[in-house]
């Protein structure tokens, strides 16, 4: 998925509602090797975030940054 995609992605998302209330997006593509970079921001959305939809992969990452995040607690 490239950054183009994740826009459309984010105005589709906007225009649907969850338990009565619409949120806004802010969706950014970024490369594998960007993510030491961005490890802390990516673990307090996934810990934080309300999933919508996941994957087995995105599962696993989840429950590995949960496990940090209560480990640095």
């Amino acid at each position: 998925m490239n950054q183009r995609e994740a826009n459309a992605v984010a105005r589709e998302l906007e225009e649907r509602v969850f338990d009565g209330d619409g949120y806004a997006y802010d969706i950014d593509v970024e490369s594998v090797n960007s993510i030491p970079d961005y490890t802390a921001a990516i673990r307090e959305i996934v810990v934080s975030g309300i999933p919508i939809y996941t994957t087995d992969g995105f599962e696993t990452v989840e429950e590995y940054l949960l496990e940090v995040s209560s480990d640095n607690a």
